[in-house]
């Protein structure tokens, strides 16, 4: 499979391709992710790959072909869940890993939160207490169509935005991906969000557990606040990732 990475060619205004390495967006991240031993020993890898840097300036990627993502038993989502939990921040973290992305995420979709939306309104406190949290490797687009079976272990796909988070943020990415997209009943949505929390936290150092708890609950409130009024599935979403919150974290409701 071919992919082209070149300067200036985001996908949209919001999502962008940006020359500076400190950039959330920087464009070369993920050729630095493949070229990097960052996810050695990795409970996932990445697709095995082949990089050409081409005259005009681009990228090419020859990626791996891993097929088309399947669909997910309940069991094998709380197992991508436990794997999610054993990623540690490197202890000499490159310049290129993307930092503040939550914090990123929330200015770019600004303008589609309801201004009187109690979440919105609380935002900068809970963006304090999440990243106070501990450093660990992220994904932050750890999305169902980027994860893939393969033999010994899963192999996971654009790495553009891969940087520092803390304990819980991939988790929550994870579970409001597979509602919001469909890879997962809607209805069903409480029993998932329980399912990856308990497989997540289960498997995680117990010392990690209480701030992985709140950004794993509080994060996915108000990341998602948007889609409160998006649309009647979307909002259905929200309701069960935001009522989550408020029967878990006493400090929330």
């Amino acid at each position: 499979m071919l992919k082209l990475l070149r300067l200036g060619a985001g996908p949209t205004e919001q999502w962008g391709s940006d020359p500076d390495v400190d950039s959330p967006f920087y464009w070369r991240r993920e050729i630095e992710v493949y070229r990097s031993t960052l996810l050695a020993g990795a409970p996932f890898r990445p697709p095995r790959c082949e990089l050409v840097e081409r005259a005009d300036g681009s990228v090419a990627l020859w990626l791996e072909d891993v097929g088309e993502p399947g669909a997910w038993t309940l069991d094998e989502i709380g197992d991508l869940a436990a794997r999610l939990a054993s990623l540690r921040a490197p202890d000499d973290a490159p310049r290129w890993l993307a930092r503040g992305w939550l914090r990123r995420y929330l200015a770019a979709r600004a303008a589609r939160f309801d201004p009187a939306l109690e979440v919105w309104r609380r935002r900068d406190a809970i963006l304090e207490r999440i990243e106070a949290g501990p450093p660990v490797l992220v994904h932050n687009d750890f999305h169902p169509g980027n994860i893939f079976r393969a033999p010994a272990k899963p192999v996971v796909i654009d790495w553009a935005f891969c940087g520092l988070g803390v304990p819980g943020d991939d988790a929550g990415i994870l579970t409001a991906d597979f509602l919001f997209d469909e890879y997962f009943p809607v209805e069903r949505a409480a029993e998932l969000i329980d399912r990856v929390w308990s497989s997540y936290a289960a498997a995680l150092d117990p010392s990690l557990v209480e701030e992985a708890e709140f950004a794993y609950f509080a994060g996915n409130a108000l990341r998602y606040g948007w889609a409160a009024e998006w649309n009647e599935r979307f909002a259905h979403v929200y309701r069960a990732l935001s009522a989550a919150a408020e029967t878990t974290l006493r400090s929330f409701a």
